[in-house]
């Protein structure tokens, strides 16, 4: 049984005399509006199929972010962000005003830790100028573009009666060229279905790729214990 609070919102899962059990609780000592079955929960539209399997899409969470950005007509891309990306390091001006910057990051964030592993990387490097964006920063949009044109893609949850954990990680080695260090990427499943992942920058400078690689392997293992 698994409940799931935001505000006045809760998602309650598991078996279904438990649920009614706990519903029948709860109306006793509140007013309780039962939607029903869920479809639509903080931005996420959940699709559940005869066999039990769960699609997760937020295309409305992305047309938002792409409205707000004002990129309705933007051309599509079929990448999340340049490979280049951080060799373009230059001293071009600041953003004058960092807030609709640090607005977008916070939306793209959501995006990325909720269902869209996708795009992990790029709001990872993109969060690092939150302090002080520049003007290049800004205008690398083809993350919100590759989002508009794959606003489709469903993250599938399956069900399976005994599911395995996996954890996976890698690094790479001083790709941030402002101060040479690597950046840690983590998946991890049950069974076949994704249900945690993340691309951080490590906290030391790492010596050489193998430091690299180990330090992504020991805080991986230490998520899993």
């Amino acid at each position: 049984m698994y409940i799931i609070v935001y505000v006045d919102g809760l998602l309650i899962a598991g078996k279904e005399d438990y649920i009614r059990k706990i519903i029948n609780e709860l109306e006793e000592e509140y007013e309780l509006k039962n939607l029903g079955e869920v479809t639509y929960y903080l931005g996420i539209h959940i699709e559940r199929s005869k066999e039990g399997n769960f699609a997760l899409n937020q295309k409305n969470k992305i047309e938002e972010i792409v409205e707000k950005i004002n990129l309705n007509e933007a051309k599509p891309t079929n990448t999340p962000m340049d490979p280049n990306y951080l060799e373009l390091e230059g001293e071009d001006d600041l953003l004058p005003n960092n807030t609709q910057y640090r607005q977008a990051e916070g939306a793209l964030l959501y995006v990325a830790t909720t269902a869209r592993p996708d795009i992990s990387v790029a709001v990872n490097i993109l969060s690092r100028r939150n302090g002080k964006p520049r003007e290049r920063d800004w205008n690398a949009e083809s993350l919100i573009r590759y989002l508009k044109t794959t606003a489709e893609l469903k993250l599938i949850i399956n069900q399976e009666k005994e599911p395995i954990s996996n954890s996976f990680c890698d690094s790479d080695w001083e790709n941030d060229k402002l101060n040479r260090k690597s950046t840690s990427g983590k998946l991890f499943k049950l069974g076949d279905s994704p249900v945690q992942w993340m691309s951080k920058r490590q906290n030391c400078v790492a010596l050489s790729s193998t430091e690299a690689e180990y330090v992504s392997a020991a805080n991986t293992a230490q998520e899993v214990v």
